[in-house]
């Protein structure tokens, strides 16, 4: 609501900025191919103030890309043409842990453990699944009191 409230007019105000610029300006110049670009990409722009959820910026999905984008080059000639796609499968799993807030050493050590044992529960081993499981699991002990 406060988004909705305080950016809003504020955003209003810079669209009507840019549209009245707009007419001033050659339309493939820099400054004109920016304008048309922002109008263009205008209901993205201001998406977040209607959605509590989304953040203003992407610098969230930037960071976590930065490890792949940096080892791309070290990954070139990775040795296997299934390499590739494992490697990436480990790394999303290793970054959907961080963003859930669950150490990745952990995660890894409990479901490469019980996967193996009963392979029909991949399901409630991905991270989302693993992290419900074991804050419940968490809460139980807790709630059980000091070991006597």
């Amino acid at each position: 609501a406060l988004r909705r409230q305080e950016s809003r007019p504020i955003l209003e105000s810079i669209k009507d900025l840019i549209v009245a610029k707009r007419s001033a300006l050659l339309p493939q110049s820099g400054l004109g191919m920016a304008i048309s670009y922002t109008l263009d990409q205008w209901e993205s722009l201001i998406r977040y103030v209607d959605v509590a959820e989304a953040e203003i910026d992407n610098n969230g999905a930037e960071r976590s890309l930065r490890p792949v984008v940096i080892g791309r080059k070290n990954w070139l000639f990775i040795g296997h043409p299934n390499a590739g796609p494992r490697a990436a499968t480990i790394m999303s799993l290793i970054e959907t842990c961080r963003r859930l807030g669950i150490e990745p050493y952990e995660y890894l050590k409990d479901v490469l453990t019980e996967l193996p044992k009963d392979p029909s529960r991949a399901s409630t081993l991905t991270p989302r699944a693993w992290l419900a499981t074991h804050a419940t699991n968490g809460a139980e002990k807790a709630s059980d009191g000091p070991a006597q």
